[in-house]
């Protein structure tokens, strides 16, 4: 049975790769929602042993709310 999350657990600080484990952390939804996202979207990943590497160039052209998000959080960090 898959866990579902009702809040984001952390952040995501920007950087060039994501895991979906991040990406899932980051949206408190679960990493197979978050893979299926991805694939609706036509989002391609690198694939490095068992982890799939998504590249932020991905997430900025074609998932443009989550790098919004992202944006948003590096801002708020900075801020603080």
């Amino acid at each position: 049975m898959r866990k579902r999350r009702s809040k984001p657990q952390r952040g995501l600080s920007i950087k060039p790769l994501y895991t979906i484990g991040d990406l899932a952390d980051a949206t408190g939804i679960d990493r197979f929602s978050v893979r299926r996202l991805l694939e609706k979207n036509g989002v391609e990943w690198v694939r490095s042993g068992r982890s799939l590497l998504i590249p932020i160039s991905e997430l900025k052209e074609k998932l443009r709310n989550v790098w919004d998000s992202i944006v948003e959080c590096e801002k708020l960090r900075g801020s603080e």
